[in-house]
């Protein structure tokens, strides 16, 4: 099955490393929050992420739109994964760039053939109704925790994957066992090992729990991967198609679940 959206706080990790190990008074706060991160990273799978949208939706907790100026721009502090791209004012997808001269500052050349512009002129603004209107596909490349883009100026409405956390700034942990007993495995087996290389532990013992940590870690990411009923419904949908839909990502993929009907016209 899914997982349930439900999520747990350190408190209830740490509180199943002190019963099944007890290790109350060699285990550190920090490096508990540390290696709780570490170990939902290396489990891997997105759905134990929260979906966010730089919309200035405060009800969500969610950012201003990205602030794009000289061409760049910086991300949100809690970005895991980027879902997409648009611009904010109009709406216009963006696209990941494949120029390799994206963010150069001599990529000021007209590449009428290829749709992209990387200068000044591939916005226009109207002052009848202040509206911008592009007249080009816009673009974007991530460097050095900056995003770049192909307008100069503007605000971006990204949509990604943010990592969950309380109102402390600690992670938040699925309220799954197989990710509960992941986190702890975890931190046991870093703290074990640890302990056994300077003698104070059993190495034997260690090994052990390594292995635990093993089994949970990947039981855990199949755990999060199974679809439930109603995401298989959508993939079934999406696969299932006599014509492909091509251009999904012009309207922000918000037909892709629904069902292609067809229809056959008697030409009689």
């Amino acid at each position: 099955m899914a997982l349930n959206g439900k999520y747990v706080r350190i408190e209830n990790i740490l509180e199943r490393v002190y019963t099944d190990y007890g290790f109350e008074d060699d285990l550190e706060w920090i490096s508990a929050i540390n290696w709780i991160g570490d170990a939902l990273d290396k489990i891997g799978a997105p759905a134990p992420l929260t979906k966010k949208v730089t919309d200035a939706n405060a009800k969500f907790g969610h950012y201003d739109p990205i602030v794009i100026c000289n061409h760049r721009g910086d991300l949100p502090c809690d970005l895991a994964q980027i879902i997409s791209c648009r611009e904010y004012t109009t709406k216009s997808p963006m696209t990941e760039a494949s120029s390799t001269f994206h963010i150069s500052a001599n990529s000021n050349v007209d590449t009428t053939t290829s749709g992209y512009l990387n200068n000044e002129t591939l916005s226009s603004t109207t002052e009848a109704d202040n509206v911008v209107k592009f007249s080009q596909p816009l673009s974007y490349e991530l460097n050095g925790g900056k995003i770049f883009t192909s307008f100069k100026d503007g605000k971006i409405e990204m949509a990604y994957w943010a990592y969950p956390t309380d109102e402390r700034g600690y992670p938040l942990i699925p309220d799954e066992i197989y990710y509960k007993e992941a986190c702890t495995n975890y931190i046991a087996h870093k703290l074990s090992r640890k302990l056994a290389g300077r003698n104070q532990y059993n190495p034997q013992m260690a090994a052990n729990i390594e292995q635990e940590w093993l089994f949970y870690v990947n039981a855990a990411k199949q755990k999060a991967l199974m679809p439930s009923i109603d995401k298989m419904e959508s993939i079934k949908n999406q696969w299932l198609r006599l014509i492909p839909q091509v251009n999904e990502h012009d309207t922000h993929f918000i037909f892709l679940n629904d069902q292609q009907n067809r229809t056959i016209h008697n030409a009689r």
